[in-house]
């Protein structure tokens, strides 16, 4: 009896540790309150799926930020999350087009125009009782990076100074969630390599390696290292078959359908799981988009204007 007993108190409290506050009573069964906010750009806010949230506000956020009934992996999450012993509120803070933060917005605002980024955006809205913090970005990043390399002179250099500004955006919002919500999981997700993407396997060869190195940078250099050290977990997209699937997309090759925001809310859902049973699992070392990284050449006047063009 004392042992059953001293079990379900674990219990209680490595879900209080994990997902936030608890409510109980004496009639029923203890309830874990989590306040799951999410930072991120067009895949938080749905874009590409049957249900994408209604957003309002300059620049637009999802309205009301719960995103009731949507699609994307922001609302699929937190439904995950939700059980008779688990009440869930979720604050959707996506911007459609969001960059990482304002330093690569300002760089890359005359040839790709983020209309925000996280840094400025969204990091303020971030509560102190959020318990649970999801982050994606990256992903416009990478697309501006690779529209205006093509308009500098030295393309490489231009991209590795960005990935510079990316490192430090990275820390800055990572300290920045913790600074506000001190007792959150934060939990981040890497990039697929993009020339891999539906999309990007449609593109001429200086785009594919614009893009292959734009988005290994970020996934190596600097999502990746993060995990177990300043975030809790990282979901790994990089190395996952799933994020390659076409039928994981939408129409435009870059945004997942319903079936696409589904799983990455369950990929979500598995780090937040198996960190009950500390540490979850890193993102793998090697993994044959890995080896796919091109070199970027001299980029001919016909490369140039697609990769000024390149952009959702």
């Amino acid at each position: 009896m004392k042992r059953t007993l001293f079990a379900a108190v674990l219990l209680a409290v490595t879900a209080l540790t994990i997902d936030g506050c608890s409510s109980s009573s004496t009639s029923g069964p203890t309830v874990v309150q989590t306040t799951y906010t999410a930072l991120g750009a067009s895949d938080a806010v749905g874009v590409g799926s049957s249900a994408p949230c209604p957003t309002a506000g300059t620049p637009a956020m999802p309205s009301p930020p719960a995103c009731p009934g949507g699609k994307s992996y922001v609302p699929v999450l937190g439904q995950l999350l939700s059980s008779p012993t688990s009440a869930v509120t979720v604050i959707d803070l996506g911007i459609s087009g969001a960059v990482i933060g304002p330093d690569i917005q300002a760089d890359t605002a005359l040839c790709f125009g983020a209309p925000g980024n996280l840094i400025t955006n969204e990091l303020p809205l971030v509560t102190i009782n959020t318990t649970l913090v999801t982050v994606f970005t990256g992903g416009n990043d990478t697309n501006a990076i690779v529209a205006c390399s093509a308009t500098q002179p030295n393309p490489v250099a231009f991209i590795n100074a960005e990935l510079a500004k990316f490192g430090a955006d990275y820390a800055a919002l990572i300290a920045g969630i913790k600074s506000r919500a001190p007792n959150a999981i934060i939990i981040v997700a890497n990039l697929p390599n993009f020339k891999l993407i539906p999309v990007g396997t449609t593109q001429p060869a200086q785009v594919q390696a614009a893009l292959d190195l734009v988005s290994l940078g970020i996934d190596q250099n600097v999502l990746n290292p993060s995990a177990a050290v300043s975030v809790s977990a990282v979901v790994d997209n990089l190395c996952n078959a799933a994020a390659y699937n076409v039928a994981n997309f939408s129409a435009d090759g870059f945004h997942p359908d319903d079936a696409g925001y589904l799983l990455f809310a369950n990929a979500y859902l598995n780090q937040i799981l198996a960190l009950r049973t500390p540490p979850a699992p890193l993102p793998m070392a090697s993994c044959p988009p890995y080896t796919l990284a091109d070199k970027l050449g001299p980029i001919v006047p016909a490369d140039a204007a697609k990769l000024r063009n390149w952009r959702y």
